[in-house]
């Protein structure tokens, strides 16, 4: 007589690794033994969703999952060994007799903030006097990162008081930090308590798409203002100058009180880009080959050789606006295999200087479409891989619905 196993049984099986968010996930523990019921959903937009794995659990159990398991990277596989979900676990909870206690969810926490603010130079005016929108430094908290990785929020302070001598940008920014760098947690007392003896542990798991509303993506490509053609014939702009680009926000940051000196780092970082005059580009080509925007003259070189202004554009393809915000996250979470990008020749602005998150850029650059007003699908699937292609033409099945009557 043959005996199946827990995986022939339950036809699914669950495996809990460490966190994405803090290096490269490793192997903790399998849980499909334990499991008591599991759901998952997938979304045209986002790839895997959501899942929820309610599992019946012990004594032993709990102190891991309330005090390490946010965050822990999930995987799911089913009966053939095909895997068919992944995610995190952004919220865990029990439930024993009259007792109940959840932790999380993981997105609520924050643990890099800064404010954006509009100062009050001058509070003793009849008018008080204000100045322009700004920001403050950022504050980090580095034990809660290194716990949970890195998760950021900016926060509207609205008008607040910034006369050289008292900031409030400052006390809001560090009292938001520390109110929400570690994770919640609330307790629930039953009056009608249950039975005692069982102790059921659910495990409310979200997919990386996600992470993309955690950290802020910056692109700024600054080009020199009323840079010159050359002289020379033969010469052309690229010859002569390279464009700086600053990955992201250029401020400094500030430690809270429980951040260790070895968090304080400069938060702008630049390299050069090679100009390029000509903006033509064959719709083939592979999301692996360069990424440098498209740089064109506002005036043919031939026109005039004299020394003039040059204007430029800052276009790039639209999918590789989408891989470059996948690479300017702070905890690489996401895979670097760009195949399942569809190279998208669309064009869109490079710059990116309005403190807009991760989920907003993309989300733009899916609104666009194709130059064949195509509409595209984007998501996450399996080891993190960004896949983003053309909604399909094809029929994949079809769905009936009858009476016998």
């Amino acid at each position: 007589m043959d005996i199946a196993t827990q995986e022939q049984r339950l036809g699914i099986s669950v495996l809990i690794y460490t966190p994405a968010a803090i290096g490269t996930p490793k192997f903790i523990a399998r849980i499909d033994d334990r499991l008591s019921a599991y759901s998952h959903d997938i979304s045209a937009i986002g790839g895997y969703a959501s899942a929820s794995i309610a599992l019946l659990s012990d004594i032993n159990d709990l102190e891991f999952w309330l005090k390490d398991g946010l965050g822990c990277h999930v995987e799911v596989y089913n009966t053939y060994g095909q895997q068919i979900w992944e995610g995190f676990v952004n919220m865990v909870s029990l439930i024993t007799g009259g007792f109940s206690i959840e932790r999380g969810p993981l997105v609520d926490i924050v643990n890099r903030v800064s404010v954006e603010y509009t100062p009050i130079i001058d509070p003793d005016s009849s008018t008080p006097t204000t100045g322009t929108q700004t920001e403050t430094v950022i504050a980090e908290d580095a034990a809660s990162q290194a716990k949970y990785g890195i998760i950021e929020r900016i926060v509207s302070g609205g008008t607040l008081l910034d006369d050289g001598i008292t900031n409030d940008a400052e006390y809001v920014r560090d009292a938001f930090l520390e109110e929400n760098r570690e994770a919640r947690s609330s307790h629930e007392i039953s009056l009608t308590p249950g039975d005692g003896g069982e102790i059921i542990l659910n495990l409310e798991c979200r997919g990386y798409m996600d992470w993309l509303d955690l950290y802020v993506y910056n692109d700024v490509l600054s080009f020199p203002i009323g840079a010159s053609t050359s002289s020379s014939p033969s010469s052309s702009p690229s010859a002569s100058w390279s464009p700086s680009r600053s990955v992201s926000r250029s401020v400094s940051r500030s430690q809270s009180p429980s951040s260790s000196p070895s968090s304080s780092a400069s938060r702008s970082a630049s390299f050069s880009i090679s100009a390029s005059v000509s903006r033509s580009a064959s719709p083939s080509r592979s999301p692996s080959s360069s990424r440098s925007p498209s740089v064109s003259p506002s005036q043919s070189p031939s026109a005039s050789l004299s020394p003039s202004p040059v204007y430029y554009d800052f276009s790039i393809w639209v999918s590789d606006k989408i891989i470059n915000t996948l690479e300017a996250d702070p905890n690489a979470i996401f895979s670097t295999d760009y195949s399942g990008i569809t190279a998208n020749p669309l064009l869109i602005s490079g710059t990116e200087d309005q403190n807009r998150t991760a989920s907003v850029v993309i989300k733009e650059c899916l609104s666009l479409g194709d130059i064949d007003s195509n509409r595209y699908l984007f998501g996450f699937y399996n080891g993190r891989r960004a896949v983003y292609s053309a909604i399909p033409t094809d029929t994949e099945y079809h769905y009936y619905r009858y009476s016998k009557n």
